[in-house]
């Protein structure tokens, strides 16, 4: 009667482990990103005017800045590249998800990005067992005066890129992703043209 009892205790809380464990994946972890991948473009003379207006002094709530002692070594903007971030993002779960926010950190001393812009398409929904693809997540500006496509492709490996999901049952789900440890493309045309 008590080995009856214990298989079914036992039983009892297995059932509930698995439930508990399928819960959290469906709630917590229902989306994660396949692929990062960039747009390297150019930036016109006016529109670097006006970063350097807007970003002296720093404060501008719009701006993710990094640790970049001398935010804009140069004037010119030929020395500039605009960066944008797309992620291919799936949802495995029942639930659809909103994705809404991202911050992105680069922990190097003296890094070559000026500052990031978190992505147009912040809030973008994810239906449930869905795959959305090259979703903007981010722009960056970079220093790229000396920096070949190589350097600069090392340089976002660097980047550490946090994006904020929701979803019916809970919000503010954060899921972080080392770049240096995803697959990153290069892209040669912008996605949307």
């Amino acid at each position: 009667m008590k080995n009856k009892k214990l298989i079914i205790l036992v039983s009892l809380l297995t059932a509930f482990a698995i439930l508990f464990g399928a819960f959290f994946l469906q709630v917590y972890r229902g989306v994660f990103i396949t692929q990062f991948s960039y747009l390297i473009q150019d930036i016109e003379q006016d529109e670097l005017d006006e970063y350097i207006e807007l970003c002296s002094p720093p404060g501008n709530e719009a701006f993710i800045y990094f640790d970049n002692i001398n935010r804009f070594p140069s004037e010119n903007a030929e020395d500039y590249k605009r960066i944008v971030l797309y992620a291919d993002i799936s949802n495995f779960s029942i639930l659809h998800y909103m994705r809404t926010n991202c911050f992105m950190h680069d922990y190097l001393k003296n890094s070559n990005f000026c500052f990031a812009i978190p992505g147009d398409a912040v809030y973008y929904k994810i239906e449930r067992f869905s795959r959305k693809a090259k979703i903007p997540i981010g722009t960056l500006l970079i220093y790229s005066a000396d920096l070949d496509e190589n350097e600069i492709h090392n340089c976002i490996k660097n980047l550490f890129v946090d994006n904020y999901f929701t979803n019916n049952l809970c919000g503010n789900i954060k899921y972080r992703s080392n770049l240096k440890s995803e697959n990153l493309i290069a892209l040669s045309e912008n996605p949307f043209s």
